[in-house]
C-alpha cells in the first residue's frame, strides 16, 4: 500500500469517526433541550406564565390528565380530561377549577422530570418520567400528586416542543402504563 492509499484509507477513517461522534453530540444536545424543555414546562407552570408554558408545546398538542389531587386545605380532586391543541392547552392552564384554582399560582411546585428517560428518533422522541406536585400553604408544603408520565415530543422549526403528555396516577392501571418498557 503506498503511503497516498494509506492516507486516503486514515482520512476515510477519521470521516467516519468524526459522524459518529457527531451523531453522539446531537443525541446528547437533543436530550439536554428536552430536558430543558420538561424543566420549564414546570418553572412556567409554577410560576404563572401561562403564554410561555403554552408556547412549549406543538401546535396538535395532546394533554391527556388521570389524576385525584389531595390539597393541604383538605380538598380532593379527580381530574380525567383530554385538551387538544393551542387553545386547548391555554384552557388547561388557566383554568380556575383545574390547574391553576385561586391559591394555586405561586404556592405551587411542579417536579416533572424525576427519572427521566429519553429516546430520540430523528425529529420525534418519547420520554418518561415521574411527576409530582406540591403546593404550599401557609408554612406547610405538602405532595398533592404523582404519577407517571409518557411525554411525545417532535422537533418545530429546530427546537424541540411537546406534542403529547399523557400522565398516570401513581397507584392506578394507568401508572403502570406510562412507565418505560
Amino acid at each position: 500500500m503506498d503511503a497516498l492509499q494509506a492516507l486516503t484509507d486514515r482520512l476515510t477513517a477519521l470521516e467516519v469517526e468524526l459522524r459518529a461522534t457527531a451523531a453522539r453530540v446531537q443525541q446528547l444536545e437533543d436530550e439536554r433541550e428536552i430536558r430543558e424543555l420538561l424543566s420549564y414546562y414546570a418553572y412556567r407552570a409554577d410560576a404563572g406564565q401561562d403564554d410561555q408554558w403554552v408556547e412549549l408545546w406543538a401546535d396538535d398538542a395532546v394533554y391527556e390528565l388521570r389524576s385525584t389531587v389531595n390539597y393541604p386545605d383538605g380538598t380532593v380532586q379527580t381530574l380525567e380530561r383530554t385538551w387538544t391543541g393551542t387553545s386547548g392547552m391555554r384552557e388547561l392552564i388557566t383554568d380556575p377549577i383545574g390547574h391553576h384554582r385561586p391559591g394555586f399560582y405561586r404556592h405551587s411546585l411542579h417536579a416533572a422530570s424525576g427519572n427521566l428517560a429519553i429516546r430520540v428518533d430523528g425529529d420525534d422522541a418519547v420520554a418518561h418520567s415521574y411527576s409530582f406536585l406540591y403546593q404550599e400553604s401557609g408554612d406547610v408544603v405538602e405532595l398533592v400528586s404523582a404519577a407517571s408520565n409518557r411525554w411525545l415530543l417532535r422537533r418545530v422549526d429546530g427546537r424541540w416542543r411537546l406534542r403529547e403528555r399523557h400522565r398516570g396516577q401513581v397507584g392506578t392501571d394507568s401508572f403502570v402504563q406510562h412507565l418505560p418498557g
